[in-house]
């Protein structure tokens, strides 16, 4: 079951891919109490597995659970599942030992809609097929809506989200090396500085944006990337630019293809999908 959205295009019931909303056009769930919405968010993590007790008392109290844990999160549920019904989805919460299961089809969850155009993407790009691959990726990165989860508090929900905004960032860097390879240097430039300003360390989007500049006759400002970057590994983590970096760096300077380069970029790397097991007690 899933919604139209603009344009047309059919929205997931379930995303978590920003703020959590369930959606199914007969209602609409985003305005739960913080307890329900770690419960819900926690299930949707493992959809179509089933989730300890002990791990959703985790999710809403961290390492803080009152005596009455189980009958309050017992409670949670019986609401969440009262919630659910009276938007078309009676039967999404079932009791499966040892907790709890959250059951979605195919394409009603955005994570897995993200995964599953991911991979396709991915597809598409090992076979050459790069304004296909651009597009599929522009369209899986188009699922999120901010940070995971933005509204869902608690230690384990906030270490999950981390790990989504870390593999978002992954595809991101795979679409760029698409687009990249299709010689859109200028078109890159100014998403890429926002990039790279939002995360300076990361020396695979330094790379990105000085490849760019260096496409777009802006070569100066490319080896001034660089300078900056090394700068801050220097003096903040005592380490030299990656080899990679220092490749680039090289080329740079005697002005000669970067596109090499850039296709090794570490966009090409792939990252596993998010299974994000308890925390340490």
């Amino acid at each position: 079951m899933s919604t139209p959205g603009r344009g047309g295009r059919l929205l997931p019931t379930y995303r978590i891919l920003g703020p959590l909303e369930i959606d199914t056009g007969a209602g609409r769930i985003d305005s739960a109490s913080p307890r329900r919405k770690a419960v819900i968010a926690a299930l949707l993590l493992e959809a179509n597995a089933p989730v300890s007790v002990d791990r959703l008392i985790e999710a809403v109290w961290d390492d803080d659970a009152p005596a009455t844990a189980r009958n309050q999160l017992q409670n949670c549920v019986s609401r969440a599942r009262k919630e659910l019904a009276g938007i078309g989805l009676p039967g999404a919460l079932a009791t499966r030992p040892p907790g709890y299961l959250m059951s979605v089809e195919e394409g009603e969850l955005d994570l897995h809609v993200f995964e599953w155009t991911l991979g396709e993407a991915r597809r598409a790009a090992g076979s050459d097929r790069l304004h296909e691959a651009a597009a599929l990726y522009e369209e899986a990165l188009s699922l999120w809506r901010g940070t995971p989860l933005a509204d869902v508090t608690g230690r384990l929900i906030r270490t999950c989200a981390e790990r989504l905004t870390g593999r978002r960032l992954g595809a991101l860097e795979e679409r760029v090396a698409c687009e990249l390879a299709l010689n859109r240097h200028r078109l890159l430039v100014e998403e890429l500085e926002a990039h790279a300003a939002e995360h300076p360390m990361r020396e695979s989007l330094q790379a990105m944006l000085m490849t760019a500049l260096q496409g777009s006759g802006r070569r100066a400002e490319a080896l001034e990337i660089y300078r900056r970057t090394r700068v801050r590994l220097v003096e903040e983590l005592g380490i030299e630019p990656g080899e990679e970096l220092r490749t680039l760096h090289r080329t740079i300077l005697r002005d000669g293809d970067v596109s090499a380069v850039a296709s090794r970029m570490p966009a090409a790397r792939r990252i596993l999908p998010v299974r994000c097991r308890s925390t340490a007690r």
